[in-house]
């Protein structure tokens, strides 16, 4: 019951140390974005330019991620096969 009880805890840490780094991915592409075209006159130019690295950002995270976690969770097949 014990380990059942860490499993959870830990899943709720990773999913919003991932949530935040999302958000945060985001808001400072947004942000930075808007802030340049402010700064510059360009309309929208920045801002959409700024929201694209930041969902693409955060989708690398949540990539990498997924792969870090799917890599830990199944063995390494080549070892046990001796290839």
């Amino acid at each position: 019951m014990v380990k059942q009880n860490q499993n959870w805890v830990k899943a709720m840490g990773t999913a919003i140390n991932l949530g935040t780094s999302v958000a945060a991915a985001i808001a400072v592409g947004l942000l930075g974005g808007r802030w340049l075209d402010n700064r510059f006159d360009m309309g929208y130019l920045f801002t959409v330019l700024g929201l694209l690295f930041g969902l693409l950002t955060a989708g690398k995270m949540m990539w990498d991620k997924l792969m870090r976690e799917s890599s830990s969770s199944f063995p390494d097949n080549r070892k046990q096969n001796g290839s």
